[in-house]
């Protein structure tokens, strides 16, 4: 995880600022623990146009249900996938990457 962590910190530091938006701000910080489940939830419904927030959403709920699955909390992780595939979206990356991990979670 450190690893992972030093990584995303590295990526964040050597984007130039105009390319990042504050979404991509937003998961990064989520990720590595500088914002709890609920202010990434609150970034998510940010959105201005609603349209894409389904979709941030989505991502958000697969990103919280991703980050409990790396920290062992399985049940928490497959809370947050169904609510990420509850929640529509079916074109986005997310929703497929939520599917398959709860098939994956559902059959060991």
């Amino acid at each position: 995880m450190d690893a992972a962590n030093r990584q995303l910190t590295t990526y964040r530091l050597l984007e130039k600022p105009d390319r990042q938006s504050q979404w991509s701000k937003a998961i990064i910080q989520f990720l590595l623990g500088q914002s709890t489940e609920e202010e990434f939830l609150r970034q998510a419904a940010k959105v201005p146009a609603s349209g894409k927030r389904l979709a941030m959403a989505s991502a958000a709920n697969y990103f919280i249900a991703s980050k409990r699955l790396v920290n062992g909390n399985k049940e928490g992780a497959l809370e947050y996938f169904k609510k990420c595939v509850a929640g529509g979206g079916r074109g986005n990356l997310e929703f497929r990457l939520a599917a398959i991990e709860l098939s994956h979670l559902a059959n060991p």
